[in-house]
């Protein structure tokens, strides 16, 4: 039996669910202080021709595996991976749920080579791990729970600590810690991906909103960057500011991609308005409008589901891609009326390059869904793909896909 109930946090309304195989479940997330409801997208967009007749790159998984590994005392949470450079090396660094840490892989995989244990009390604490980067030596931590990043030396002792919340500012800005959650280091500046704790369910709020959080380590001071495209400031509600993803190319440019969007949207720093580029799954349905204002409903739910998703857009720094994730409706449930199994989907991966041309797309038949990518210098490694044969508690599997080029 699922339950829903409406309440409210901060003035934001807020969706609460239960039952174990809740329909909503997709719906439903709450980082930090509350969910969000948001206009993303329902317009038709312009069409332009960016879809090759023939893939310039054939997409293929190797037979190649890596494996973490980790003992009953651990609980690397890999959905939350990051991979880093440390002395020219590639390392995966992963929150340790079990024992409030930060576990160090070599990409190559193994057992965790480091771990940073962290404190719950006194001056090097930190209440709750959620985002986090390591850089130069350094370890980022963002505490959930006292709102403020935490920057830890190499003897793990806390050397500075900025709050992430400004009272001077007209509302705050929280970063992210589940998937789709960038944190970026540039000089003496922190970035992250981020949600604005307003009621993002009329336009006055959403045109207020902002996208990318900016902490200056020198002085503590904060800045937002980056509002909702207006392409998608629309009458056409659908649902949830937190349906989008974003990856940073450079020091002034973030890419972003909006769940119902074909379009991705280029983000320079102290550039007011992003770039358009047309970049639709060749899977892709049309999107169908949507203009009713009732998001706390089962037909809400049934027009979410029955659209093309792009749910995620990486960079790749060595071979210069951006792939962009996409789910797809599962027809055969919407055709049948089963709302318990509209979220089991294919997905798809798209891969563009620097200039976000279309070079291929595979789509995967339901299966495991990558929640979180390795990219290193070896190429892209995603969770294993077959289901069939299910990773064994201790083990996570990673395989490589391949790209292919055709004759253009």
């Amino acid at each position: 039996m699922i339950k829903t109930v409406l309440t409210t946090v901060n003035g934001v309304h807020v969706v609460l669910n239960s039952g174990k195989n809740s329909i909503y479940k997709k719906l439903l997330f709450t980082p930090f202080l509350s969910v969000y409801l948001t206009v993303l997208s329902g317009c038709v967009e312009q069409k332009s021709n960016n879809k090759p007749l023939v893939d310039l790159l054939e997409i293929g998984i190797s037979d190649e595996v890596r494996q973490y590994t980790y003992d009953d005392m651990s609980y690397p949470i890999f959905t939350r991976a990051k991979t880093v450079k440390i002395e020219n090396e590639s390392i995966i660094i992963a929150p340790d749920k079990r024992n409030h840490a930060i576990d160090f892989y070599k990409s190559t995989g193994g057992s965790a080579f480091k771990t940073i244990e962290l404190t719950l009390e006194g001056p090097n604490s930190v209440s709750q791990i959620s985002n986090f980067q390591y850089s130069n030596g350094l370890l980022y931590i963002v505490d959930a729970f006292k709102y403020e990043l935490v920057i830890f030396d190499s003897r793990v002792q806390a050397i500075q600590r900025i709050k992430l919340i400004d009272p001077e500012k007209p509302f705050s800005m929280l970063p992210r810690y589940f998937t789709n959650s960038e944190m970026t280091i540039v000089k003496n500046r922190v970035y992250f991906i981020a949600d604005a704790d307003l009621n993002l369910s009329d336009k006055k709020g959403l045109k207020k909103s902002r996208t990318l959080l900016e902490v200056n380590l020198e002085n503590g001071s904060i800045q937002y960057h980056f509002g909702v495209p207006e392409l998608l400031l629309t009458d056409h509600w659908v649902i949830n500011q937190h349906f989008f993803s974003a990856t940073n190319v450079d020091s002034l440019t973030w890419v972003y991609s909006f769940d119902l969007s074909d379009s991705i949207f280029i983000n320079r720093i102290g550039i007011d308005k992003p770039k358009r580029v047309y970049a639709p799954s060749r899977y892709a349905k049309e999107l169908q409008k949507w203009n009713k204002k009732d998001l706390n409903s089962k037909e809400a739910y049934q027009y979410y589901y029955q659209q093309t998703s792009y749910f995620k857009i990486v960079f790749d720094p060595f071979r210069k891609y951006f792939y962009r994730f996409v789910h797809h409706p599962n027809e055969r449930a919407i055709l049948s009326g089963d709302n318990e199994n509209l979220w089991d989907q294919d997905y798809s991966i798209m891969v563009m390059d620097k200039d976000f041309k279309i070079l291929g797309e595979r789509i995967f038949r339901r299966d495991k869904v990558p929640s979180v990518e390795i990219i290193d210098e070896d190429g892209l490694w995603l969770p294993y793909l077959d289901s069939a044969v299910e990773n064994r508690e201790g083990i996570k599997k990673f395989v490589r896909v391949d790209f292919f080029k055709n004759e253009e």
